[in-house]
């Protein structure tokens, strides 16, 4: 870095930090004629460092950069000042220890999404208004990673506990892309948190090419497609690192073949078995199916083409009926963003409004179905809870839902990455 000369009482300083800047003017300003306004100096500011951001979080990382891509995307404007006003929300609930939500029911998947939510609109841990939250977000979770020897959850008792796993993987993985290794941040343990606990997300996969509660291996059920999403999301955010992780290849190949043979003939994906799930209409799990295929895969894959037109076609969603699943919006919108064309220009259309008009004045999000989650057509129906945990979950959905335009990357198929040595 270049350095800066200033001419102080006819001596010539020199300065080689930025953050020297700030005192030169507390200095000079005792040196100006009475009403003499300090000059103003230009700071450089952490942007500089985006050449180093990896291409496909590049969009989020400004502000120019987003409202150009809501624009382009066919968004509102409106869309920046929902989601700051969200993160701000989040912001004012955090712990001191990092975590949400204020109950502490689940506060690894649930601090991993807060972190998302931040990590989705461009915020380091440098960041002026939002720093701190990030900072505070990331070291909870390795802190988590350190204390269970690469295991990320909050109670192991639970046997639903490789949702918090991936979840937080996912969260950690692009932490370390945009926070250190694409603006050059240092964070104690981020890199080394990340490597071991994706590594044991690929070698906790189960037989049969999916993931399973209790990271069972060798379980009649099989998995799901829902934890089995999550798991390909992280391990996609793993790969897109830089790490070379070991038997990758071959099992992200096994997780998207599990998928496929989830799907049905109408486009709509299963649970467990290729068949409705519950008393779902089949779009919620056809977009988790979809997204899956797209990140590993193409958008041109029958898969995701076929899931495409099906939720195009029997999607609904009404904030205030049981058809209300924010679980499955989040990932529909995903889905549609990048197959683009008209299917994400009806999507959009008919269900982005419905978020802006429930977003409280406070920055959080309202209750869906009139908070009665009991007969909500949905995978897991507890973001509508009126619990710091519900209002947390749905706040975060909603908040990923709106970042889509500058957080989902519409460029598909598998990245490229050159290998880096482990030790």
């Amino acid at each position: 870095m270049k350095s800066k000369s200033f001419m102080i009482a006819g001596n010539l300083l020199w300065l080689d930090d930025p953050m020297k800047i700030p005192i030169l003017i507390l200095i000079t300003s005792c040196l100006l004629a009475p009403g003499q306004e300090p000059p103003k100096l230009k700071v450089r500011v952490i942007k500089e460092h985006l050449k180093n951001v990896p291409p496909f979080l590049l969009k989020r990382c400004s502000e120019d950069r987003r409202y150009r891509s809501i624009r382009s995307h066919g968004g509102d404007p409106a869309t920046e000042q929902a989601v700051v006003d969200a993160l701000r929300f989040l912001k004012n609930t955090q712990s001191e220890s990092g975590n949400w939500p204020s109950d502490r029911t689940r506060p690894v998947a649930m601090t991993a999404l807060g972190l998302l939510c931040f990590l989705g609109h461009g915020e380091i841990t440098q960041s002026e208004e939002f720093g701190e939250a990030v900072k505070n977000a990331i070291n909870f979770l390795i802190t988590t990673a350190v204390n269970n020897k690469g295991k990320l959850a909050s109670d192991f008792r639970d046997h639903r506990w490789p949702y918090e796993h991936a979840v937080a993987t996912y969260a950690l993985a692009e932490a370390y892309s945009l926070c250190e290794k694409g603006m050059g941040e240092k964070i104690t343990n981020l890199k080394r948190a990340m490597e071991v606990c994706g590594q044991f997300l690929i070698d906790h996969q189960h037989q049969g090419g999916g993931w399973d509660y209790a990271f069972s291996g060798d379980s009649a059920r099989g998995g799901d497609t829902s934890l089995t999403t999550w798991s390909l999301l992280a391990l996609k955010s793993c790969r897109e690192s830089g790490f070379d992780f070991i038997n990758m290849t071959r099992c992200y190949k096994k997780g998207v073949d599990y998928i496929e043979r989830m799907q049905m003939p109408s486009g709509a994906i299963g649970y467990s078995t290729p068949n409705l799930h519950g008393g779902q209409d089949g779009t919620t799990l056809a977009a988790l199916g979809a997204t899956s295929f797209q990140i590993w895969k193409s958008v041109a894959s029958k898969v995701p083409q076929k899931a495409a037109r099906f939720i195009d076609k029997e999607m609904k969603f009404d904030w205030n009926t049981p058809d209300s699943d924010l679980y499955g919006l989040f990932f529909a919108a995903q889905t549609m963003f990048r197959q683009g064309g008209d299917q994400w220009s009806r999507f959009q259309e008919k269900f982005f409004p419905q978020i802006f008009e429930n977003q409280a004045p406070g920055g959080f999000f309202l209750p869906t179905n009139h908070g009665d989650w009991k007969t909500i057509n949905a995978v897991n129906p507890s973001y509508t809870l009126s619990s710091p945990y519900g209002v947390h979950f749905r706040t975060c959905l909603a908040t990923l839902t709106l970042q889509t335009y500058y957080r989902v990357n519409r460029a598909h198929g598998t990245i490229t990455v050159p290998k880096i040595s482990k030790n």
